[in-house]
């Protein structure tokens, strides 16, 4: 519904932005065309008005989907154009998942050092921010320890439910499973 407001408005900017996050869901979903067509409209308007935090959006987005498709150059060098725009901008929470981004294509290219340091910059930016959680996987990567929540056994959870045995190890898992597809470090 909000994207047909902001067509009828006819707002460049809402518009690019509301495709760039549906291109995001499409991504999460797999569904790699349709975000392709979602990031590349999202671009092409966000450039129509030329503003520069829409045209990053879209640029971050088909960067990390170049990357999941193995295209490591063309994922690199969106990735490094969105960093840019997302700096000049001063949007310093996009420029650290973005680097994430990238280190996950430098990663996968074999270049574990250089994915590392990009971890640990953009765990800095995301400290700088006040969030502070470095998912084990990269903190590992970086030396440090780890830095999550620990389970604290039995309880009350929201809405009333009670933990019972053996739930510490399924949250431990759904986080190990999380982490490792939101920071890939080659060894």
């Amino acid at each position: 519904m909000g994207l047909s407001l902001y067509r009828e408005v006819g707002d460049r900017v809402l518009i690019s932005t509301a495709l760039s996050n549906l291109g995001r869901a499409a991504l999460y979903q797999r569904k790699d065309e349709q975000a392709q067509k979602l990031f590349e409209e999202a671009l092409e308007l966000g450039r129509a008005a030329n503003d520069r935090w829409t045209i990053a959006y879209a640029l971050s987005g088909l960067g990390r989907l170049a990357g999941r498709q193995g295209d490591v150059e063309k994922g690199r060098a969106l990735l490094v154009e969105s960093l840019a725009l997302f700096e000049h901008v001063r949007d310093r929470r996009s420029v650290g998942r973005s680097l994430l981004a990238l280190a996950r294509i430098e990663s996968r290219a074999g270049h574990g050092a250089r994915a590392a340091r990009m971890v640990g910059a953009a765990s800095a930016i995301n400290e700088s921010l006040g969030i502070i959680h470095t998912p084990p996987l990269c903190a590992r990567a970086r030396g440090h320890p780890e830095r999550r929540a620990q389970p604290t056994g039995r309880g009350s959870l929201p809405g009333g439910h009670q933990r019972g045995p053996g739930d510490e190890h399924r949250a431990d898992s759904k986080i190990r499973k999380r982490e490792r597809s939101h920071c890939t470090i080659a060894a």
